[in-house]
C-alpha cells in the first residue's frame, strides 16, 4: 500500500489499477485492485455456513406473533432466536460435504422463570391433526395459567429446516376449588401430514397478572388464543410471567 503527497484533499474510489481510501489526518493511501475475491472454504468456514443456513431457514418459518414471548421488539426477538439456535446447532461432515441440524431444545419460543404448572398427555399425531390432553396441577392458578403449544412440522423434502409452526393458546380455567379435570385440545394441519414428517411440540408457560386479568373481564373474547392474543397487544405487562420453552415431544409421523 503506497501513501499519497501532494496532493489537496483525500481521494476516494478506483482510478485505474489502483484503489484509494481515506486514512487519518486526511492522508489517501492506494492499493492495488484486487477484483477477484478470495471464497474462504476452511472447515471452519465451512461449518460456520452450514450452521448459518440451517437457522436461516428455521427462522424464515418463525413468524413475529410466534416468537413474541422472548420478551423484545421483534427485531430483539429475532436475534435472541436465531442466536439460541445458533449455539445448539451441530454440524455433520461427510465427503467434504458440511450439512447442520438444531437441536429441538435449541429453538425456544419464550423466556422467564415461570415454570409448568400442568400434566401433558395423550398426545395423538394424526394425518390431520394433533390431540392432547392438559390438566392444572395447582387449582388456585384457575384463570391465571396458561400455556402456548408450539407444533412444528418438518417435511421430508423441508429437512433440515422446518415446514411450518403453529401455535395454540390456552388458559386453563377456575375450578373454584374442585380437582382440575383434564381438557382436551385438538389443533388441526393446514395440509395432511406426509409419511415421514416430523412433528415436534414445545410447551410456553405463562400466569397472566392482576391487570391482565382485569383486561380479560372487560372484554368480550371467542377463545382463548383471541385472549392471549389480546393480553399481547397490551403487551408482557399483561402477564406476572413467562416462562422457558420446552420440548414436550418428538415424533416421526408414519402412515398406517
Amino acid at each position: 500500500m503506497a501513501k499519497v503527497v501532494g496532493i489537496a484533499g483525500t481521494i476516494r474510489g478506483k482510478i485505474g489499477t489502483v484503489v484509494f481510501v481515506k486514512g487519518e489526518n486526511g492522508v489517501s493511501y492506494g492499493k492495488a485492485y484486487q477484483p477477484s475475491v478470495a471464497n474462504p472454504r476452511t472447515a471452519g468456514q465451512l461449518a460456520q455456513r452450514a450452521k448459518v443456513n440451517v437457522v436461516g431457514r428455521i427462522s424464515k418459518a418463525a413468524t413475529p406473533e410466534i416468537i413474541a414471548a422472548l420478551g423484545g421488539s421483534r427485531k430483539v426477538n429475532r436475534r435472541i432466536f436465531n442466536r439460541e439456535m445458533l449455539k445448539g446447532a451441530v454440524v455433520a461432515q461427510s465427503n467434504g460435504e458440511y450439512t447442520a441440524a438444531v437441536d429441538p431444545a435449541a429453538v425456544k419460543f419464550s423466556a422467564g422463570a415461570e415454570v409448568l404448572h400442568a400434566v401433558f398427555a395423550n398426545v395423538v399425531v394424526g394425518a390431520n391433526k394433533i390431540t392432547y390432553d392438559v390438566t392444572l396441577r395447582d387449582a388456585e392458578l384457575g384463570g391465571k395459567y396458561g400455556e402456548r403449544v408450539v407444533i412444528g412440522v418438518v417435511n421430508p423434502e423441508d429437512k433440515p429446516g422446518v415446514s411450518y409452526f403453529m401455535k395454540d393458546d390456552m388458559v386453563l380455567p377456575d375450578t373454584h376449588g374442585e380437582t382440575p379435570q383434564p381438557i382436551s385440545k385438538e389443533v388441526y394441519f393446514p395440509q395432511e401430514l406426509v409419511n415421514e414428517s416430523m412433528v415436534v411440540v414445545w410447551r410456553c408457560p405463562f400466569v397472566i397478572s392482576e391487570s391482565g386479568m382485569s383486561l380479560i373481564a372487560g372484554g368480550l373474547y371467542n377463545d382463548d388464543n383471541e385472549i392471549v392474543a389480546k393480553l399481547m397487544t397490551n403487551g408482557l405487562g399483561s402477564f406476572r410471567g413467562w416462562g422457558e420453552s420446552a420440548v414436550q415431544l418428538t415424533e416421526v409421523f408414519t402412515t398406517a
